[in-house]
């Protein structure tokens, strides 16, 4: 039965070694965070620009901050839910933490 399969299994040797011997590739999943001030207690919406319709909810901590982490590197719209809050674009690199304050916009409006 050995001799069947002769040349597949010097093949099977060959790949194996071939498998064994290449160096290792690091593969790095960095991912972005966006953080900073906000109402206590506040909802907070992140949504991704770019289509993917990623979408993040997050909630203002009691210590009046925020912080939204395993993000993509991207274009983000970001707010706070609430009358006088007005959305935010932010762009963030892999790896980093783009710092975003929610305070109250300057005209009131909502939109």
């Amino acid at each position: 039965m050995g001799a069947v399969f002769p040349k597949l299994s010097s093949s099977v040797c060959a790949l194996s070694f071939i498998l064994v011997a290449a160096p290792a590739v690091a593969v790095e999943n960095k991912t972005s965070a966006i953080s900073g001030a906000a109402d206590p207690g506040a909802q907070i919406i992140v949504i991704r620009l770019d289509g993917t319709r990623i979408i993040v909810g997050a909630v203002g901590k009691p210590d009046g901050t925020y912080r939204v982490e395993n993000l993509p590197e991207g274009a983000y719209q970001i707010k706070e839910n609430g009358v006088g809050h007005a959305a935010r674009s932010v762009f963030v690199k892999a790896g980093t933490t783009a710092s975003v304050d929610l305070a109250p916009s300057h005209g009131g409006n909502d939109k």
